[in-house]
Formats: structure tokens, sequence, C-alpha cells
């Protein structure tokens, strides 16, 4: 055997004798055998032996617990007794179901038995252990016992008066039910008190309590399937359950994650409660279902509230606007402005007939509206250049699903294709930060040059589209160039103001060419042309040895300096 491969195996022997899993895997056995020899003979299966049994071995597990403690101090292995106990808790729930509906009285008096019996074992744990669990922990831990066991007395009661309509909305509504109780944990989460432990050196923060309720909202999770199965007429063949109804659960241990990420300064918990959401997502989105139980339900629930994916994600979508008020002055809100977003599009794409992602329907108009100008506001108020864009670029997405692009007085497109350029240049002359300020510079030579393109190009490429519409643009154009000038009050953007407003005049040789070429000078009118275009370079080869330019930028230079801000001036 190689040294690597020793190594290995030392530390796994290590590892499984310092958490000792043992009581664990020894526990799902036991649950194995037991269903394997109880599960076959339905009179056994109805006799309250299996209950008995697993009360047995829980007050079994509690006392070596206890004794591993009081003689041994081996808080490891007690831990891993703990969460043993609260998963057989679930267990003896579940074993009591057969007796609440073959008897609802009788049931109802077992189910609040096995109740004050957790209870009961529950306290004497936490006292016999000196385990000092805050009121929070303690509240959500014990709501959740008293929903495990009282929620089949009401399932059972509703079949018994044949209320089969009320009783599936009833089961389908465990884990929403079940997660009520675990909001007692989001001021546990919130506070910065230390929890007490009872051994610093193997018990620390986080894991101690709060695997105690991933342990137990994994038992809530399996009860709500179970409950399709025993209370459903099918009893598990084909029963109604589905992933979806596990969503309530995924978006509480969101908001407490969270919570505790944003308290305690812990990214993994932040990551954690932002990533989970998308998991509830990739749950409403599953598909229909594949019996005819759970296509029952799912027609029910679409006609009444909506189909899953609406549900998962308008829900996700409000738990994603509440994440990102939370994370608004933390470096976590451009995450959270992402994802909520990403799922704001997502719910314009979702409609009542939306069973998975390959029934996404055509973005709603309205919703893609309203996003854009939530978008637009938000950039308003933070002076964001980059949110600004991302609202043009829905807002544009609404004009071509509403068919408003294909405007009739626009036949060469000409405004639908300079649409883009005319919005960024409109935002850089509103917004100020960081991102305006680097296009700004780019738009120093952009403007003449678009200016020069349009007066010189434009009347030849889009025929169809009026002079005066090619007028209109360019004093866009200025007009920007102005205002960028007085942002910033550059001698550049001076100057790029004037030669825009000096091409843009170059417009008007197009019509004046037509009227020459239709009046008696027509014969010799390229000579002329040609003529006067040397001149014009005549001129300009004597104003360059004049040395010109250098004076009129100079000149600039004089003028601009007249018109700098003061910096209290400044906004």
């Amino acid at each position: 055997m190689s040294e690597s491969s020793s190594f290995s195996l030392t530390r796994f022997v290590r590892l499984l004798y310092t958490q000792n899993p043992f009581y664990l895997i020894g526990t799902f056995l036991i649950l194995l055998g037991l269903q394997q020899s109880l599960g076959q003979e339905p009179l056994l299966a109805t006799s309250g032996l299996l209950t008995s049994l697993l009360a047995g071995y829980t007050v079994l597990l509690v006392l070596i617990g206890v004794v591993i403690v009081r003689w041994g101090q081996l808080w490891d292995d007690v831990r891993t007794i703990l969460l043993v106990v609260v998963l057989l808790f679930y267990m003896l729930s579940t074993s009591l179901d057969v007796h609440v509906l073959e008897s609802p009285s009788r049931g109802t008096a077992l189910l609040l038995c096995g109740l004050a019996f957790c209870l009961g074992l529950s306290e004497f744990l936490l006292r016999i252990l000196r385990l000092q669990l805050p009121a929070p922990y303690r509240w959500a831990f014990y709501l959740s016992l008293c929903l495990l066991f009282s929620y089949p007395i009401a399932l059972a009661w509703l079949s018994d008066y044949r209320c089969y309509e009320a009783r599936s909305w009833v089961i389908g509504s465990f884990a929403l039910a079940a997660s009520l109780p675990l909001l007692a944990l989001i001021p546990a989460a919130r506070s910065r008190t230390a929890v007490p432990v009872p051994c610093a050196a193997t018990w620390q923060w986080p894991f101690y309590p709060w695997s105690l309720f991933v342990y137990l909202t994994v038992g809530l999770g399996l009860r709500a399937w179970w409950l399709t199965i025993s209370f459903d007429p099918t009893k598990g063949e084909g029963n109604s359950f589905h992933p979806y109804l596990l969503i309530p659960l995924l978006l509480v241990w969101s908001l407490i994650l969270l919570e505790a990420g944003l308290v305690h300064h812990r990214r993994y918990f932040l990551a954690g409660g932002l990533l989970l959401p998308a998991a509830a997502i990739l749950l409403g989105y599953w598909g229909p279902g594949s019996s005819s139980a759970e296509a029952a339900f799912l027609a029910r629930v679409t006609n009444t509230l909506g189909s899953p994916p609406q549900l998962a994600v308008w829900s996700v979508l409000a738990f994603q606007a509440w994440a990102y008020w939370r994370t608004a002055s933390g470096p976590w809100n451009l995450a959270s402005e992402v994802a909520l977003t990403s799922t704001a599009i997502l719910a314009c794409m979702t409609g009542k007939h939306t069973l998975d992602w390959q029934t996404l329907t055509d973005a709603n108009p309205s919703g893609i509206a309203l996003v854009a100008a939530a978008f637009m506001a938000n950039a308003m108020r933070q002076q964001s250049s980059y949110r600004a864009l991302v609202a043009a670029l829905l807002g544009g997405c609404y004009l071509w699903l509403t068919d408003i692009a294909k405007f009739p007085a626009d036949p060469d497109r000409f405004w639908l294709m300079h649409a883009p350029v005319l919005v960024i240049l409109a935002l850089l002359s509103v917004f100020r930060d960081q991102l305006a300020a680097l296009l700004r510079n780019f738009a120093v030579s952009a403007i003449p040059t678009l200016a020069c393109v349009a007066a010189l190009a434009y009347p030849w490429c889009f025929t169809r589209t009026p002079l005066l519409q090619f007028t209109v643009y360019l004093c866009f154009l200025l007009l920007v160039s102005f205002r960028l000038w007085l942002l910033d009050r550059q001698v550049s953007q001076l100057f790029a103001f004037g030669l825009t407003g000096m091409v843009s005049c170059l417009l008007y040789l197009w019509p004046a060419g037509k009227m020459l070429a239709e009046s008696w000078l027509a014969a010799g009118l390229p000579y002329l042309l040609v003529g006067l275009a040397v001149v014009v370079a005549g001129i300009a080869v004597s104003l360059l040895k004049m040395k010109l330019p250098e004076h009129l930028w100079n000149w600039l230079t004089q003028f601009n300096e007249q018109f700098q801000l003061h910096p209290d001036e400044m906004g």
C-alpha cells in the first residue's frame, strides 16, 4: 500500500472516530428493518407496534446520549444522537397516520399523546444536558413539532366529513404551513448575542443550534411528501405531490440565511440566501407531472391561483425585491439587482399555461414596460448611466413587442436604425457617473463624424426620408454636443460643437445641387463645382500657412476659460 493511500485511510478512520456517524447509519438500517418486518403484514402495520418500537428506540437513544455526556463528555457523539432523535420525531408522527385515518377520535388522542411525548422528551434533554436554547429557537422547534402532530388530525377529520377538495388543498399547503414556525428563526438570525454552547471545542456556531433546524426542515419536507401518500385516495400510487410544493421552505431559509449573512457579515450565508431562490425557480418549472392525481391537483391550483411557475416566480420576485432593499448599502446589491431583474423578465414570460421551460410564453409588453420604468427610476435616483442603458434596452423591447417600432411615417427605418445612438447620446447628456464620463470622451469625436455622414450621405442612402427629418436629427446632435460642453467645459467639446454645426450645414448642398441642376447653369455645373472645390482647397492651404488652426484653438481656449464653472457650482 502506498504512503498516500495509507494517509487517506488514516484520515478516513479518524473522521469516523471523531464524528461517529454510526448512530445515524444504524438508525436508518433499523428503520428499514422495521419497515420490512411490519410492512408486509397489514395487521402488524395497524397494530401500533411500530409506534411503540419507535418511541422505545427514541427513549433508548436519549438515555445513551445522557450517559455518554454525564460520564464521558462526548459532545460530538451526543450531537449526532440529538439530530437522529429529531428525525425519529418525524417518524413517530408518520407512524400514527394509519390510526388517525381508521378512527379520527382515537388517532387524535394518539397524536396528541405523541406530541406530548416529543415535547416532554425535548425539554428533558435540554434540561438534563444543560443546553441553553434561546426563546426564538425553542418557539420554532416546538411549533414545528406541534405542526407535525396536529396536521394529520385536521386531514383525518376532513376525510371523515368527506371534505375531499378542502383536504387536497390542506395536503398541498403543508410546506407553506411548515414554513411559518421557521419564521421565528429570523429574530435569532438577526441577533448578535452568542448562543451558549456546552462544549466550545466541538459545538460551534452556526452548527449549533442551526443543524437542528436543517434536520427538522428535511423532516418537514419528507412529511409534505408522505402526507400525499397517507391521505391521498391513491395511497402513494401516483400521488399528488410535486416538488413546487416545497418552495415555501426554500424561501424561508433564504430569508434566514440572508439576515444571518447581513448581520454577522458571512458572505457564504449571503450567497446561499441569494442562490436558494434559484432552486425554488427550478422546482416551480419542474413540469406537469406524470400521474393523474398530480394532473388533477395541478388543474385545481392553476384555475384557482395560477400555474406553479407563476406562483414560483412571483414568490421569488417578492423575496428578491425585499433582498434588494436589504442589501441596498452593501456590496451584494448588484447581485440582488441582477437576480431581481432576471426574475422580473422571467415573470413577464410566464403565463397561466406555462408548466416548464418549453412552455414559456411571449414576453408581456406591459410587464417589460414596468421593468423598464423601474430601472429608469432607479437610474435617476442613483445617477447610474448603465441602469439607464438597461432601461432603454427594455424600452426598445417594449416598442418591438407592441409593433410601435414599425412606424408608418418612417418608411426607410431611419429612426429605428438610429434610435440606439440617440438614446445613448441623450443619456450621456443627463448622467454624470464614471461610465457616462468615459462615453463622453468617445462622443467628442463621434458626434461630428455622425453629423458629417448624415449631411453628406443620408439624402442619397435614405431616399424616401424627408429632408426635414435629417434636419431634426442634426439639430439633436448639435444640442447634445452643446450639452456635453456645458457638463465638462472642455475645449475639445467646444470645438466638436462648432464642427458639428458647420458640417450640418452641408446637408443643404443636396437641395442646392438639385436646384442648380435644373437652372441655366446645368451645362457647366460640373466644371463650376470642381473649380469651387479647388479654390476652397487653395483657401485651406492659405489658412494653414497663416497658422489659423493654432490661433483658432487658442481663441477657443480663452473663450472656454471665461465659462469655466466654479467648483461650488458643479453638480
